[in-house]
């Protein structure tokens, strides 16, 4: 029983770090698109 409620905590934590990295990841590629914008 431990283990089946467990579960879905793991997988939101593993979730919520995915979506955190790929926020992070979106946020730099438009920082740099940007940058390219205004060199160009």
């Amino acid at each position: 029983m431990i283990l089946r409620h467990s579960l879905p905590f793991i997988l939101f934590k593993g979730l919520s770090k995915f979506s955190y990295k790929s926020i992070k990841t979106s946020v730099a590629h438009t920082t740099i698109q940007k940058k390219l914008i205004l060199k160009y």
